[in-house]
């Protein structure tokens, strides 16, 4: 089956506003603006980047919609690298009252020592986000906008969120690649009311498409907005209540090959989400929060369900040495449409050596439990990076990331090597 083909690049359109704004705010104020740029350039080497079970040999089940598949064959998948390259410029331009920010990037992705491989072909992926804000004595206004592609299988089921990379992942095997189109525009609203209170509000609009056979994942178009208020009851504490809703719109519906693999097709869905949370200073060295909360969905044709939210955090300095741990429970929304609750617990080191060179360490088990007796799936990641900065413009980082997936059938490892660049330079006055 062929794929669909789009052209995210009529979707882009929602930007121009944004280029407008920043072209009339400049002019209109240039002796007053402060123009700084970063260029960041990286590169990433994995072993398993689609992470999918060599071993695996898929089932034979038969999707009446489509044309009979050939009978599996047990034979062990093509060992490869993958080499993603990206680029990425960001500029932000701050005067008095405004700050305006835009954020190309494109990164290229391909696979390297694969059997029988007689091309290298490169897939491109572009992305750009821009950002506009403007304060006055009490109230900040801002407004967003962001357009990517971006890698993604349907032997793999995501979350929603592409700014999360420790979202736990499930497997779907027999799937194939292709790539994930995410448009996003939001708005935001802070309001100091006294010295110690400040009011919040936000809205949004996600749409994702994927560039895939129809069915293999689920697209939607989501609408949020959300109220909190944050009280700074001292120099050491502060509360924040929160209350957001958001309307899930799926596009379409999966295939039917996805359903006998035992996907459940997603319905127009109202998710209500309140939130309480507290941080505070115990000791000079020590710091803790917490947070409780419910994600109510009312799905149409199905019940009302609660998934309950929790999460505690525990920050120690120790001169130059900085420690966190982390502890939580959360829902997500899976691109295949279904809402899912995980446990999750990280662990993130941070070392200053000397004022040129650093350490950081970061690790994450995730569980999420399996639904009408299916197998539960643990995940569990560990990243240790090093960066240098060699000279008063230029950072650099290396790092090294292994991930392990078991989902109670396989085992599905993956070891990933990151070397970034970058450099930042003033650009006015």
């Amino acid at each position: 089956m062929a794929l669909r083909t789009r052209k995210p690049g009529r979707r882009l359109c929602v930007l121009l506003p944004f280029a407008g704004m920043l072209l009339m705010s400049s002019a209109a104020h240039s002796a007053d603006w402060s123009i700084k740029a970063n260029l960041s350039e990286s590169l990433e080497f994995s072993d398993n980047n689609n992470f999918v079970d060599p071993n695996f040999v898929p089932p034979l089940i038969i999707d009446p919609s489509r044309p009979p598949p050939p009978p599996p064959r047990a034979e062990k998948k093509d060992a490869a690298v993958t080499v993603t390259k990206s680029a990425s410029v960001d500029i932000l331009a701050e005067a008095k009252t405004y700050l305006l920010r835009v954020s190309p990037g494109v990164s290229a992705s391909a696979d390297f020592f694969v059997q029988n491989q007689e091309d290298i072909d490169w897939d491109i992926f572009p992305s750009l986000t821009a950002e506009a804000r403007k304060t006055t004595k009490l109230t900040t206004y801002g407004i967003s906008a962001s357009a990517s592609r971006s890698k993604v299988s349907s032997s793999d089921v995501l979350s929603s969120n592409p700014n999360n990379p420790t979202a736990p992942r499930r497997r779907l095997q027999g799937g194939v690649s292709g790539s994930q189109i995410a448009y996003t525009i939001g708005s935001t609203v802070d309001h100091k009311l006294t010295k110690l209170d400040t009011l919040n509000w936000n809205t949004t609009m996600s749409s994702v498409e994927y560039d895939l056979p129809e069915g293999e994942l689920q697209e939607y178009t989501s609408y949020g907005t959300g109220l909190s208020w944050s009280h700074q009851w001292s120099e050491l504490t502060s509360t924040r209540l929160s209350a957001s809703v958001e309307y899930y719109d799926p596009r379409g519906r999966l295939s039917a090959l996805r359903i006998l693999q035992g996907e459940t097709q997603a319905s127009e869905r109202w998710t209500f989400t309140p939130d309480l949370s507290i941080s505070t200073r115990l000791t000079k060295r020590l710091s803790a929060g917490a947070n409780i909360g419910a994600a109510i969905i009312d799905e149409k044709g199905l019940d009302t369900t609660v998934n309950w939210l929790a999460g505690v955090n525990v920050g120690y300095t120790l001169n130059e040495t900085q420690l966190s741990w982390a502890l939580s429970r959360n829902s997500t929304t899976q691109t295949t449409g279904s809402v899912e609750t995980n446990y999750s617990a990280s662990f993130k080191a941070q070392h200053q050596i000397n004022e040129l060179t650093a350490l950081n360490l970061a690790s994450t088990y995730t569980l999420t439990p399996g639904d009408d007796g299916a197998a539960d799936e643990h995940s569990f990641s560990f990243a240790p990076a090093i960066s240098y900065k060699f000279a008063k413009d230029w950072d650099s980082s290396l790092s090294y990331q292994f991930t392990l997936l078991d989902d109670g059938e396989s085992e599905i490892y993956e070891n990933s090597v990151f070397l970034n660049l970058s450099y930042g330079y003033t650009l006015l006055p």
